[in-house]
Parts: C-alpha cells; structure tokens; sequence
C-alpha cells in the first residue's frame, strides 16, 4: 500500500523518527542548529525590516501626491510674458531661462505651464 512506502515525517518529540526527516532533508523543530546563540544575558540580534521592492511600490502608492498650485509670484511672471507674447506663446531656450530665475521654478514646471496654458487658452494661430 501507498502509505507503508511513505517515510514517517512526524517530528521526534511527537513520537516520529528524526533520522526519517534528516533522510529527506528536513531538521526536527528540536533542532539546536536552527536556534541562535547568543551570550548569556545578550539579546538576540535584531532583524531589519523588510525593503522589498514590491513593499517599497505599495508604500509609494500609498502616499497621496502633492498637488498644488504654483507659487503667485511665479505665475504671474508667466502671465506676463504670455500675455506680451501671446500670439506666439512658445518661449525660447533664453526666454525660458530667464523665466527659470525670476520664478524658481524647475523646468518641466515651466514647461508644463505653457504647455497647459497654449491648450485651455490659446487659439493656436501663429503669427501670419
């Protein structure tokens, strides 16, 4: 029969044979190679909590993005120059950099704000 081919895998102190779970690779749970030693009086080392990437991207997920509004200072210098230049509202590399001074802002801000603002409000006529 199938169960007299099986090998006895019950743990030693519950009456099961420990050389049986050696064969097969298994260590009884009495087994005083799993445990850690440790100086008497010592504590156990402490283990590091886990970083996997799979907690890291939940973690990530988990937090709520900050979305807020620029700084007054630095839309309303966008505002001006869009409203000097808005029949062409594309600002050069030398526009853009002083724009990047005077705001404080990094570039794909000030990207994404002309972007956003040539979409709701320019009527995409250039110059003629």
């Amino acid at each position: 029969s199938r169960a007299s081919c099986m090998t006895d895998l019950t743990p030693p102190e519950e009456g099961g044979s420990r050389s049986a779970m050696m064969a097969n690779g298994l260590r009884s749970p009495a087994d005083p190679s799993d445990s850690i030693r440790t100086p008497k009086g010592a504590e156990p080392p402490k283990r590091k909590a886990s970083t996997n990437a799979s907690e890291r991207m939940k973690a990530d997920l988990m937090k709520k993005r900050k979305k807020g509004k620029l700084p007054p200072h630095a839309t309303e210098a966008m505002k001006e120059w869009w409203d000097a230049n808005s029949s062409w509202p594309y600002p050069t590399e030398l526009e853009k950099k002083r724009l990047l001074d005077q705001t404080d802002l990094d570039i794909n801000q000030l990207n994404n704000w002309f972007i956003n603002q040539r979409k709701r409000h320019w009527n995409g006529k250039g110059p003629s």
